[in-house]
């Protein structure tokens, strides 16, 4: 990377423990929500893929052994709450993402980051593209 280039943006602590929150407040709301197992399921299932992905070859039968003994109910209902919690963490990671951007944006002297719309609009003209 030259020295005209930032490190791109990585997830800060704070988007990590916002992120952490509403995998609680989503697993808090699961368990009221009177959807037997669908909470302990869905955690279940989270778990083994984490697990898994850290494994050159992973033995999937435990994950698909669960999946196996769902309801097609209970089946969809994770799928739905997966999403949501996929969806969450997508959110508040674009919302610290965007606050980096602002807060490396608003120092004028900085470099700024390559994806930043700051940084295209300065190579656009580098490369002597017409307005």
């Amino acid at each position: 990377m030259g020295a005209s280039q930032r490190s791109p943006i990585r997830p800060t602590a704070g988007a990590k423990r916002v992120t952490a929150l509403l995998d609680d407040s989503l697993d808090v709301a699961l368990a009221s929500a009177a959807l037997p197992g669908v909470a302990e399921a869905e955690c279940k299932a989270r778990r083994l893929a984490r697990r898994l992905r850290r494994q050159p070859e992973p033995d999937l039968k435990p994950l698909l052994d669960l999946i196996a003994g769902l309801a097609g109910s209970q089946a969809f209902d994770i799928v739905r709450a997966h999403s949501i919690r996929f969806h969450l963490a997508n959110t508040a990671e674009q919302y610290h993402r965007l606050a980096a951007l602002r807060q490396a944006e608003s120092q004028p002297e900085a470099t700024p980051y390559a994806e930043s719309l700051d940084r295209v609009l300065r190579d656009i003209r580098a490369r002597g593209v017409p307005a």
